[in-house]
């Protein structure tokens, strides 16, 4: 990574990493993909527009239609962390991906639902042919994808799509995080989990961007163990362990995150 990149790339702490829910772990291994920082540009016609600052309420528009092999609804700038990006994956990769029709409510009531006045992060993608919203604590977040009708107008309904009545099971949790939702108008965090593979992809993350920014193995084991550099590393444990990482690494930045989606619909231990 070159040095200008490096400047540009903003990091996060190991306790935001080790918070992440499964769609911000895809992204912080997809962005570190060197072809796919390549390969964003803004040929597409996106614009953006900040409506609120705090909490976080943008707009997004996409005026071309998108579609790659990286598994996003638009390509967000790969400098960007998970806190501080717009991930939207298509629904056919993340099973967590929620469709919904968006129906005017008969009344005001408490299942009315106004994403201009949420006490959290919200984010709206308006593509030709799709509409998703994005709601966030910063570190889980509940993905929707409007079906019909549309969130803009004000208040609104949500009502589950059954398209594919097998992804009912898969997307269980999912609806009941934004059933919660719904009625409390707040963000659900204690219905999220840590992922139990949290401190192993920690571990990857950190030896992949040191072997990037052109540290040696010796001197990555020697971080990430507290060791010592000497003359029996290439015989040692931390040699063999070190290697695992640097294969689990490369392997989740050229397509094996796409596998950490699927996790993102299974119950674990409650997120701190």
């Amino acid at each position: 990574m070159a040095n200008l990149e490096r400047n540009l790339f903003q990091e996060l702490s190991e306790k935001a990493l080790l918070r992440l829910g499964s769609a911000g772990w895809a992204w912080e291994w997809l962005r570190r993909n060197p072809e796919y920082a390549r390969g964003v540009n803004n040929s597409l016609g996106l614009t953006r527009h900040m409506l609120r600052e705090h909490p976080y309420l943008e707009m997004l528009e996409l005026q071309t239609h998108y579609h790659d092999e990286w598994g996003l609804c638009f390509p967000e700038v790969h400098s960007r962390p998970y806190t501080n990006a717009a991930i939207f994956w298509r629904p056919e990769y993340d099973p967590s991906v929620i469709p919904v029709a968006a129906v005017a409510p008969a009344s005001h009531g408490s299942e009315a639902l106004d994403f201009r006045d949420l006490n959290f992060a919200v984010r709206i993608l308006k593509a030709p042919d799709s509409e998703h919203v994005l709601l966030s604590n910063g570190f889980h977040s509940i993905q929707i994808h409007v079906i019909s009708g549309t969130v803009l107008d004000g208040p609104v309904r949500l009502a589950y799509v059954l398209s594919e009545p097998e992804t009912l099971r898969a997307r269980r949790l999912p609806v009941e995080r934004l059933v919660a939702l719904q009625k409390q108008k707040r963000f659900p965090a204690r219905m999220f989990s840590t992922d139990s593979y949290a401190s192993r992809w920690l571990l990857a993350l950190k030896a992949i961007d040191m072997e990037r920014a052109g540290v040696s193995q010796p001197d990555i084991a020697i971080q990430l163990y507290n060791g010592t550099r000497d003359a029996g590393f290439a015989t040692d444990w931390r040699r063999s362990r070190l290697r695992r990482l640097l294969d689990t690494g490369h392997g989740m930045i050229t397509g094996d995150y796409l596998k950490i989606l699927a996790r993102s619909v299974k119950p674990g231990r409650p997120a701190p």
